[in-house]
């Protein structure tokens, strides 16, 4: 059995690197599959920063018949950050933008799992609570 060369172990550790700059510059909850799970009555901040990170996704679970709020203070109050709920096939029921960096939206739902997108064109910080 022939030693590997030098080309090959170089060619090796080449892909090896890349690898792993791909996969530190996904983005853990880019889309709906890589939802995080938000407790109903809860506050998370967070940040997007394009261009790897412009969408945040996250889930509520509704165990019963509710009135969902999402309430979201974006930073800086100029960004127009855009938030998206949808259900849990994927069809929108609420949207909505921040003004001045705020954005309150509400509407009866019933028992299922709801899912929350927040997005922007550029960097932003914000802080999201969902009861």
């Amino acid at each position: 059995m022939k030693k590997p060369t030098l080309a090959l172990l170089i060619a090796l550790i080449g892909l090896t690197w890349s690898a792993v700059v791909i996969g530190a510059s996904r983005d853990a909850d880019g889309s709906r599959m890589q939802a995080r799970e938000q407790k109903l009555g809860s506050s998370v901040q967070d940040r997007l920063s394009p261009p790897n990170d412009t969408v945040d996704w996250r889930y509520v679970r509704v165990t019963g018949s509710h009135e969902l709020e999402i309430r979201l203070v974006g930073k800086p109050t100029d960004k127009s950050l855009r938030v998206q709920v949808t259900n849990a096939v994927g069809k929108p029921i609420m949207e909505g933008a921040t003004k001045n960096g705020q954005l309150s939206l509400s509407r009866k739902v019933d028992p299922g799992l709801y899912y929350v997108a927040v997005s922007a064109n550029g960097l932003a910080e914000y802080t999201i609570t969902i009861k």
